[in-house]
């Protein structure tokens, strides 16, 4: 006698004999049905680029109702040939297994199987394409171009990113700086390029000085291309009003002579550009910086007020500095008025 009607699990077989007196004769036995295990491929995955060369994980769950984990057998095969026999096919406690190998280029319909210890098996598919060896992408730092300098602050980089394999936007961009006497570099943040493989980064993390400043570029397989540039980052002018005292009090029309000190690390002191300005009377007028910075003006026309001086310094990166100063101008007496009475 066969059946295959029998479920998973365990059943009382009963076996009965009968004569043709009707005496009967049974038999009771405890039979247990095994169930397949149950397999599932976690990686590769289907619609994932792969490439000849490049490892290519191997890995996935598989549970038995009556095993242990541990004592599940796993096999991969490819419907391209490939020998992967010597993949690490060891299962854990918790189902998990996991190995690596390289796939010859193609179309791969890979295929597991997991095996318990009663010989029942069962089977996952995933189908893959493995393409050529990957292309390392390329790169460029276009914009500041290496040695220029740069007002401080937030700061633009423009760039390229490209890939023969993988659309541009997929392609992952970070930038850092590289460390000095020794020292570490500073990670600046990360972008991606957009689908034209336009690259645009700002960051505010870059301190007055020299630094070189690293663009890499990283795909999907982890091919990288890096470019660097020399950056200076400038910094503001050194703004002071040396004379006269602040609270200084003058008549309105009096002359009064303003006088100043800039400086700044990039630029000679003959390069910045000096404005002069009231809180009252508006823009003063220029002065142009001696060799060693020393600048002045002389004003007659103030009107009677409390006139804040504001000494203004732009050096030719753009970056301004001010340096303040209060004074008083007291207005003239008005004439007196006379009159003659007969």
């Amino acid at each position: 006698f066969a059946t295959s009607t029998l479920a998973a699990g365990p059943h009382t077989i009963t076996l009965s004999v009968t004569d043709v007196d009707g005496a009967t004769c049974t038999d009771d036995i405890t039979y247990i049905v095994g169930s397949p295990p149950s397999v599932t491929i976690a990686e590769p995955i289907a619609d994932v680029r792969y490439y000849a060369g490049a490892l290519v994980e191997l890995s996935g769950t598989a549970i038995d109702a009556e095993d242990e984990e541990e004592d599940i057998t796993i096999e991969w095969s490819s419907s391209l040939g490939d020998d992967l026999s010597e993949v690490d096919t060891s299962v854990n406690s918790d189902g998990g297994f996991a190995g690596f190998t390289v796939l010859s280029e193609g179309e791969h319909a890979l295929v597991v199987t997991a095996t318990d210890t009663t010989g029942l098996t069962s089977e996952d598919t995933v189908i893959i394409t493995v393409g050529g060896e990957n292309n390392v992408p390329t790169c460029e730092i276009t914009n500041p171009a290496s040695g220029d300098t740069v007002p401080s602050g937030s700061i633009i980089f423009n760039g390229t990113a490209s890939d023969e394999d993988e659309p541009d936007d997929g392609l992952a961009v970070s930038f850092r700086t590289e460390g000095t006497d020794g020292g570490e570099g500073v990670a600046l943040g990360e972008t991606t390029p957009d689908s034209s493989g336009a690259v645009l980064f700002t960051t505010s993390s870059l301190e007055a000085g020299t630094h070189i400043v690293w663009m890499e570029v990283t795909d999907e397989a982890g091919a990288t291309c890096s470019r660097s540039i020399v950056l200076n980052v400038g910094s503001a002018p050194s703004v002071s009003i040396t004379s006269p005292e602040a609270g200084t009090i003058i008549n309105e029309g009096e002359a009064l002579t303003f006088a100043g000190l800039v400086s700044d690390e990039e630029d000679s002191a003959t390069d910045i550009i000096v404005e002069w300005s009231s809180s009252i009377a508006g823009t003063l007028g220029p002065s142009t910086p001696s060799a060693i910075g020393l600048v002045d003006i002389t004003v007659e026309d103030l009107v009677a007020g409390t006139h804040t001086i504001t000494l203004t310094a732009t050096d030719t990166d753009g970056e301004s500095a001010s340096a303040p100063l209060d004074i008083v101008v007291t207005g003239l007496p008005s004439a007196p008025v006379v009159d003659v009475t007969p």
